[in-house]
C-alpha cells in the first residue's frame, strides 16, 4: 500500500497497475462471505467482467462514430425521446 501511494504523487498511470488488483482483493475479501473465495477463483471472474466490460465499451463507442449507425440510432433517440416525454 506504501509503493502504490507513492507512486501516485509521482506517476499516476504505474500507480493504477497497482491499485486496481488491490481493491479488488480488498472488495472480495472484506464481504461478508462465509468463506473467503480462492484467489484464483476471484482473478478468472474479474477477468471475464473486464474483457465484458471492454467488449461493450468497444461496441458503445463503435456505434457512436459509425457514421452508417449515426443516422439510424438518432432517429431512434428522437423517437425515444419524443414519445416518453409527453
Amino acid at each position: 500500500m506504501l509503493l502504490i501511494e507513492s507512486f501516485v504523487d509521482r506517476h499516476y498511470g504505474l500507480a493504477v497497475i497497482f491499485i486496481t488488483p488491490l481493491t479488488i482483493f480488498i472488495a472480495e475479501y472484506g464481504s461478508t462471505m462465509p468463506v473467503p473465495p480462492v484467489a484464483g477463483d476471484v482473478i478468472h471472474t474479474r477477468m471475464i467482467d473486464t474483457a465484458l466490460g471492454c467488449v461493450i465499451g468497444l461496441s458503445g463507442g463503435l456505434a457512436i462514430h459509425s457514421t452508417r449507425l449515426r443516422v439510424p440510432l438518432r432517429r431512434l433517440e428522437n423517437w425515444l425521446l419524443l414519445r416518453f416525454s409527453e
